[in-house]
């Protein structure tokens, strides 16, 4: 199921950290949100060129240095080798883990993606989520479940390796 909208809270404008970033890292987030290839589970595809072809006079160099203070500060994990990038925050967010048939939908955006390092992220988040909101339909579902019984990886781990870049 393709997305054709995104949710963007607008207390974005409300944290330091996001304000701290420059306006070229919040504007590839800002991209990657609206992504059309972003899926449930909150991965899109990583493809610098063609982001920088979003916007004037923008290169594929511009939206690697704004993805790496967006890598930095834990906003988006990258797997260079499938290219694919993780909105880390994205299922926290988006509201769908609190509706159950938009939930399924992540659990087979899920397991679409390539990267292993990137589901370990997911597996983290989503454990993560399921101790400070249980009450979340999602948590509900054998399937989330059975997502939970992965390998998880703290994209903390990633990035202070010195790759951030999966």
């Amino acid at each position: 199921m393709a997305r054709d909208r995104a949710n963007i809270r607008t207390d974005i404008w409300n944290d330091d950290d996001f304000r701290q970033l420059s306006a070229n890292a919040q504007l590839l987030y800002l991209q990657l949100l609206t992504s059309a290839t972003l899926t449930y589970a909150g991965v899109a595809d990583w493809r610098p060129k063609r982001l920088a072809a979003l916007a004037h006079n923008r290169t594929a160099s511009d939206v690697e240095n704004a993805a790496e203070e967006l890598v930095n500060g834990l906003y988006i994990i990258i797997d260079e080798d499938t290219e694919e990038v993780l909105i880390r925050s994205f299922l926290k967010h988006d509201g769908l883990l609190q509706k159950p048939n938009v939930a399924k939908a992540m659990v087979t955006a899920y397991g679409q993606v390539y990267s292993l390092a990137l589901k370990g992220v997911i597996v983290h988040e989503l454990g993560r989520l399921a101790e400070r909101f249980p009450k979340w339909n999602a948590f509900s579902l054998p399937t989330v479940q059975d997502i939970l019984l992965n390998r998880s990886v703290n994209p903390s781990d990633l990035v202070s390796k010195g790759s951030g870049k999966g």
